[in-house]
């Protein structure tokens, strides 16, 4: 029997989508080109208009210009689908939701027998089956590595999402964590590895990178210096967590190689909480002209940088999952990263893995790695398979939660 499932797509309301919105992007989108069983309710909320302009921006698929009930026709997404849009500032939800409940929600969830949430910013009791996607527990971890102001909001969602029913993670290592730090029980803990758009193939994207003039052209755009097979490349928020002050230190002792001179960094993603320091880094190294920070880059910005680089470089001291290894093995590109958390899941059979704490191992290694060059495309990790039925599985063993006392058996 089909069930009513209620997407909470509040994440795809940033200008620029995280990690966490990519993957709710892809996931959203596979559903409802794939679930022809399911109906779905796209739940958003926003004070102003223009975070719901975002929510249509970045799945252009969906656009209308009602924002009423039934968003409108496409015909690649098949699955039966509608909106439920709340007017108000998501700080105020976020702290009623984990205190003081929500007045009118379970009136507003009427008919809904499962809500999905795919980042920790969970639903508060309705009575309704609360199925949760953790990415990582870094907060838990590593809290020294956020801000205080992100602390407490991970702690203030963690609160409820604890309370969740069921639980999806993208890795087994973070499974692991949920199940150790969280002390969920085994059984309500699922892995299922998430859809990632392929930038090497997506037609809007190729056709930027068609011939050789206007992909030094994007390049350019990004960084004058930049030229194709020239650089190494990193690509995310540049946090602490991603371990870039070491990959700098590195970077800067390769480059006393001769063979290495003309090779640059290039560090794609939003400027995080470790900016300022790795300025510094590069600023004590002299490579101002060496390393290039682009901020945040587009999807086909992204492709480019993928397609053109040398060698993508990884380092980072956790991860939920890790995104940046899927889209780099999608372009064939050799693989440096950490030997840590969820990264040799997802790396890749043929990535080198190692320490990342070492900085002398990583100059070495990086030397290495470029001249061996070896490709690395893992299509068990490019191509994951049953991840549609995997999901429909655990739906209806979540959603027959308040028909059943007991929980079912939910297939990891």
């Amino acid at each position: 029997m089909p069930k009513k499932i209620l997407f909470d797509a509040r994440v795809l309301q940033e200008k620029n989508l995280s990690g966490v919105g990519t993957y709710a992007r892809e996931l959203l989108l596979s559903l409802l080109r794939s679930d022809q069983e399911n109906d779905y309710v796209i739940f958003l909320n926003a004070h102003r208009q223009r975070e719901i302009d975002h929510f249509f921006e970045n799945i252009p698929e969906l656009a209308t210009t009602s924002f009423v009930n039934d968003i409108a026709h496409s015909s690649s997404l098949t699955a039966h689908r509608s909106t439920l849009i709340t007017r108000f500032p998501n700080k105020l939800v976020t702290f009623s939701w984990n205190f003081s409940g929500f007045p009118g929600l379970k009136k507003r969830l009427r008919g809904i027998d499962l809500i999905f949430s795919p980042h920790i910013s969970v639903f508060p009791d309705t009575g309704i089956p609360r199925l949760v996607v953790v990415h990582d527990l870094t907060f838990e971890r590593f809290p020294q590595w956020l801000t205080p102001k992100a602390r407490l909001w991970h702690r203030l969602n963690a609160h409820s999402a604890k309370k969740a029913d069921g639980f999806i993670t993208d890795s087994w290592a973070t499974r692991e964590d949920l199940i150790r730090i969280w002390r969920i029980s085994p059984d309500r803990v699922s892995v299922i590895t998430p859809p990632v758009k392929n930038l090497a193939t997506d037609p809007p994207l190729t056709t930027s990178f068609a011939n050789d003039v206007a992909q030094s052209s994007l390049l350019k755009a990004l960084d004058s210096r930049l030229e194709t097979d020239d650089y190494l490349l990193f690509v995310g928020t540049l946090e602490k967590r991603k371990n870039l002050v070491r990959l700098v230190r590195a970077f800067a002792e390769l480059k006393k190689d001769a063979q290495f001179t003309h090779l640059k960094l290039v560090l794609a993603g939003s400027p995080g909480n470790d900016f300022k320091k790795i300025k510094r880094q590069i600023e004590k190294y002299e490579m101002q002209s060496e390393v290039s920070i682009t901020g945040y880059v587009s999807e086909e910005q992204k492709a480019v940088l993928y397609r053109n680089a040398k060698l993508f470089v990884y380092p980072s001291l956790y991860e939920g999952y890790g995104i940046p290894l899927v889209e780099a093995q999608q372009f064939d590109l050799p693989i440096v990263a950490a030997n840590v958390s969820s990264i040799p899941e997802v790396a890749g059979s043929n990535t080198c893995l190692i320490d990342p704490y070492d900085e002398t191992l990583w100059s070495d290694i990086l030397k290495k790695a470029l001249i061996t060059r070896k490709g690395n495309k893992d299509h068990t990790i490019l191509t994951p398979k049953n991840f549609i039925p995997q999901l429909q599985t655990i739906y209806h063993a979540y959603a027959t939660i308040k028909d059943n006392l007991a929980f079912k058996s939910i297939m990891r």
